[in-house]
C-alpha cells in the first residue's frame, strides 16, 4: 500500500495515541452528531478508526461497523481492546477507500473523525465523492475536522 496521507508518526506513537484517544469520552466529544446516527441497527463506516473507540460505541448500540484504519499498529490495538463480532477491521484509507468500495456495502452512517485535515484539497474532494457513493439514501456522513496544522512535530506533546 502506498504511503497514506497524514500517517507519519502514528506508527511509532501508537501506544501514546491509544492512551490519549481512550481517555476522551465519546458522548462529550460527539454529542452534537449523535441524533444523526440511526436508532435502528445498520451498517456504519468508521473511516480512520484509529484504535476503535468510536467503532466500539457504535457496536455496543447494535450497529455492524466497518472500521477503516491504514496502520496496523493502531488497528492491532483496536482489535485487542475493542474485540467485537460487530466490528470488522479493513486496512484501507481515504481518499479512495478502494477496499471498502469492493465490499459493495451501502452504509447508514459514515464517520470520518479527525482525518480530514490530513488530506489536501484534491484528496478531500476525492474522499467526499468516495464517501457519497457508499451512503444509503437519506443517510448521513460526518467529517470532523481538527483545526490547525496536524503534523507530528507538535502532536507528541499533546499525547503525554
Amino acid at each position: 500500500m502506498p504511503k497514506v496521507p497524514g500517517t507519519t508518526g502514528y506508527q511509532a506513537k501508537a501506544q501514546a495515541f491509544a492512551k490519549a484517544t481512550e481517555s476522551v469520552d465519546f458522548h462529550s466529544l460527539h454529542r452534537a452528531f449523535i441524533p444523526f446516527i440511526p436508532n435502528e441497527p445498520t451498517q456504519l463506516l468508521d473511516v480512520g478508526a484509529g484504535v476503535g473507540c468510536d467503532a466500539s460505541v457504535f457496536a455496543s448500540w447494535g450497529h455492524q461497523v466497518v472500521a477503516v484504519e491504514p496502520l496496523n499498529a493502531l488497528s492491532n490495538i483496536g482489535k485487542a481492546k475493542h474485540s467485537s463480532r460487530r466490528i470488522v477491521w479493513v486496512k484501507d484509507s481515504l481518499p479512495g477507500l478502494e477496499k471498502i468500495h469492493a465490499l459493495d456495502i451501502q452504509f447508514g452512517f459514515v464517520l470520518a473523525s479527525a482525518v480530514w485535515h490530513h488530506l489536501n484539497a484534491d484528496e478531500q474532494h476525492e474522499g467526499l465523492c468516495a464517501i457519497k457513493r457508499l451512503l444509503k439514501k437519506r443517510a448521513y456522513s460526518l467529517c470532523l475536522f481538527v483545526r490547525g496544522h496536524a503534523d507530528w512535530v507538535r502532536i507528541p506533546s499533546q499525547l503525554t
